[in-house]
């Protein structure tokens, strides 16, 4: 519950359904406590807590209340809240009935345990209660969140016709409704016979984004995105959900692993919604949860603005996040930023540091990402729909114009085969292993080869001293070298790391601690300088990833969508 307290000034009424699941007003009091309504001094756990004891306080009563926005000054988290009746706005013109300004309000404050405390209570009200009309007044949030569901006439008819449909031309083609307690369309999933078979292909890493609203009706659309063997965005599946909730998200998760033969990805990447947290770590226990690192980044402007030297602390931040090599560096270099700037109060950035396992490079290295690092690429994919869809879309136009676009976005991929097959993209070097990568690996990724090899000039071997020796004969078989990068950035900063590269006779085995390996699926230009200095002529071909090669003949490549599926 406390974790929610740095959440933005909007509260998602989801979250409140949530805290009321788990205990909400009844871990703090009990019936008679919410028909007495709130005192000064009471503790509550959280805002959503707090606002739902005040809100069945006056559900009983006969009025409604909302939050005000709340004063932000703690690090960027807020400290005060404030929960007035509904009517306590300020009239505005002769039309405006509701807004009397009525004084009734809680005010809340954020103590050091974390607790929320009823700082003040006004229990008055310039206007008539109406227990009686107690059922209407629930929240208006509510009635809204109903209004979203509320779907054009035929609408969700027309959709499921175009899947019966589509299904009756594939039968392969995956989708399934969910309906609310009205029997009304609350979410809705799909997934293309073409995006199941990439999956088998792809799925060691996935991206789950909320964020494109694209329908009159405002639900959000969930898209679920892979990256093929051409670094390319590929949909895994999508849907349109309408609440960001647990529940929903667990709906979703499920119904998706169904399609997908329940094959759990290996990563997932999302942004820092605690919900999301939640259904993942329940239905998907096994794979690797991080964050987006650039939503995070995106932050730091408005979580720094308060800091004296502001500029050295923006680019000293993410020098901790990237430059720092091992897990002992990084929790050295984060101790040190924090002291260094005055910032060991600043509660977003002990909230990152709590959950530095879900972000941080050094900590996720190990697993392979694919060159995933944000949820940028469903960004991306999300702006190429919008040509398609727009705000006044109908669900059923949404869908129809989806199809639309997924088949311009597989001609990408069908042209990009086609060049790796029939064009050659040609070597930098003399190197016979360039040549291997040359041939197995599609063009764009073989271009990312490439520039590890151009890296590589910079890099030079360090002698090793006799303590160095000496470490290494503790393993036969197995040389350490450390080798030295040095780099110019934005052509004047001077930049040296020293990176351990491990070594097997013949080539048979490398490793080197920065992880591009492990983490991208290709081999960095530390090894690679060792490749040279070690006259090694092939590599082994577990370093030519099957992910990454033009040579596979792929399921999903030979499926198109069919002609003839919308109405």
């Amino acid at each position: 519950m406390a974790s929610k307290l740095g959440a933005d000034v909007e509260e998602d009424e989801s979250a409140i359904d949530q805290d009321m699941n788990e205990g909400g007003i009844r871990a703090v009091a009990n019936t008679n406590a919410i028909e007495e309504g709130p005192l000064t001094g009471m503790l509550f756990p959280c805002i959503s807590t707090m606002f739902n004891f005040y809100k069945e306080h006056a559900r009983l009563k006969g009025f409604s209340v909302f939050k005000r926005s709340a004063v932000n000054v703690r690090g960027g988290s807020r400290k005060y809240q404030t929960i007035s009746c509904d009517k306590g706005r300020k009239a505005i013109g002769a039309k405006s009935s509701k807004r009397i300004n009525c004084p009734a309000k809680i005010n809340a404050i954020l103590r050091e345990n974390g607790m929320w405390q009823i700082s003040k209570v006004i229990s008055s009200h310039n206007h008539e209660l109406e227990p009686s009309m107690s059922r209407l007044m629930d929240s208006r949030n509510f009635i809204e969140r109903k209004r979203r569901l509320r779907l054009g006439d035929g609408d969700a008819e027309a959709i499921r016709k175009l899947f019966v449909r589509m299904q009756r031309n594939d039968p392969e083609f995956f989708y399934s409704f969910d309906l609310d307690d009205d029997s009304r369309l609350s979410n809705v999933l799909w997934v293309h016979p073409r995006s199941r078979a990439a999956y088998e292909e792809f799925n060691d890493v996935v991206i789950f984004d909320t964020t494109y609203l694209v329908n009159r009706y405002k639900l959000p659309f969930a898209t679920i995105v892979g990256v093929n063997h051409h670094g390319q965005s590929i949909l895994l599946g999508c849907a349109l959900i309408s609440h960001e909730d647990v529940n929903t998200f667990k709906w979703l998760f499920m119904t998706w692993l169904e399609a997908m033969e329940d094959v759990h990805p290996n990563s997932i990447l999302t942004d820092q919604c605690e919900s999301m947290r939640k259904a993942i770590r329940e239905v998907m226990p096994n794979t690797r949860h991080r964050f987006c690192l650039w939503h995070i980044l995106c932050k730091v402007p408005e979580k720094f603005k308060g800091v004296t030297d502001y500029d050295s602390a923006c680019l000293e931040f993410k020098a901790v996040i990237y430059d720092s090599l091992t897990i002992e560096m990084f929790e050295r270099n984060w101790n040190e930023f924090v002291v260094k700037h005055g910032l060991e109060r600043n509660e977003w950035l002990s909230k990152l540091y709590v959950d530095r396992e879900y972000w941080v490079p050094i900590y996720l290295n190990h697993t392979l990402r694919s060159g995933m690092v944000s949820t940028q690429r469903s960004e991306s994919m999300h702006a190429y729909f919008d040509g398609y869809v727009n705000s006044m879309s109908t669900l059923k136009q949404f869908v129809e114009q989806y199809e639309i676009a997924m088949c311009d976005k597989n001609e990408k991929e069908f042209y990009a085969d086609f060049k790796s097959k029939n064009t050659v993209v040609n070597c930098i070097s003399v190197f016979k292993w360039e040549q291997q990568f040359q041939k197995a690996f599609t063009n764009s990724i073989f271009k990312l080869v490439q520039e590890e090899i151009k890296r590589m000039w910079y890099c030079h071997v360090i002698q090793p001293t006799e303590e160095g020796r000496r470490e290494a004969d503790n393993e036969p078989g197995i040389e350490r070298h450390k080798i030295m990068e040095k780099s110019i950035i934005n052509n004047w900063f001077r930049r040296e790391f020293v990176y351990d590269v491990e070594y097997r006779e013949n080539g048979q085995y490398f490793s080197c601690n920065c992880k591009k390996f492990e983490s991208k699926g290709i081999l960095c230009c530390h090894i690679m300088r060792l490749m040279s200095l070690k006259d090694i002529k092939f590599i082994n071909e577990r370093y030519l990833l099957r992910r990454w090669r033009k040579d596979v003949n792929r399921v999903h490549s030979k499926k198109f969508f069919h002609e003839g599926t919308h109405i």
